[in-house]
């Protein structure tokens, strides 16, 4: 398969958006699936610093809160909380 790079100023590329709703819907799909890929990554890093950072500071509570509490707290599933619980 062939493919061309093509390069364009942010302003060209907004002017290319504001006269063509396809290329519009085309870059923010492109973009949207691109910032997913890049968040899911930092996410999960982040999730796991949430996490550590409980234990660290409170290792007591892990004991005593239900699992779906404390994946409430640091703004989780549950099915992550357990992921991450497994790899520690």
């Amino acid at each position: 398969m062939n493919s061309e790079l093509m390069c364009i100023s942010k302003s060209e590329l907004v002017s290319l958006c504001n006269n063509d709703l396809e290329i519009c819907n085309v870059v923010r799909t492109t973009s949207i699936e691109t910032n997913k890929s890049n968040m899911s990554q930092f996410e999960c890093e982040n999730e796991m610093k949430r996490y550590l950072s409980i234990l660290i500071r409170h290792p007591e509570l892990l004991q005593h809160i239900p699992l779906k509490d404390l994946a409430s707290y640091l703004q989780l599933a549950p099915q992550s909380l357990s992921r991450i619980e497994s790899q520690i």
